[in-house]
């Protein structure tokens, strides 16, 4: 397990930041193992109705928007890889690193 595996694996010592975290890892850990995930719609949409749920508002309307602005998110693995990645950008924000660009910082 790399460094950045076992600080995300780690859930935040903020109060705030920790709500939820423990199931978005687990989630997040699944999107990134698991490539059926982006093979079966239903399997996304399955995993995606439970992240969503799991976010702050702020979170959430982050995590709904488009990687980048460009991809077509009714393509299941461009939708895919911009939920990941934007799941991924919650995480360590919740962990206290602020994002350069187009990162999530609250």
């Amino acid at each position: 397990m790399s460094t950045y595996d076992q600080m995300l694996a780690s859930t935040p010592t903020d109060p705030a930041m920790a709500v939820n975290y423990p199931e978005l890892f687990a989630l997040w850990k699944k999107a990134t193992d698991d490539n059926h995930l982006r093979a079966d719609a239903s399997v996304f949409d399955a995993w995606d109705k439970q992240v969503q749920p799991l976010l702050a508002a702020s979170e959430l309307q982050f995590y709904l928007s488009p990687y980048h602005g460009s991809l077509d998110l009714a393509v299941l693995d461009n939708r895919a890889v911009s939920r990941t990645n934007h799941l991924t950008k919650i995480l360590l924000y919740r962990h206290g690193i602020k994002a350069e660009g187009d990162g999530f910082n609250g």
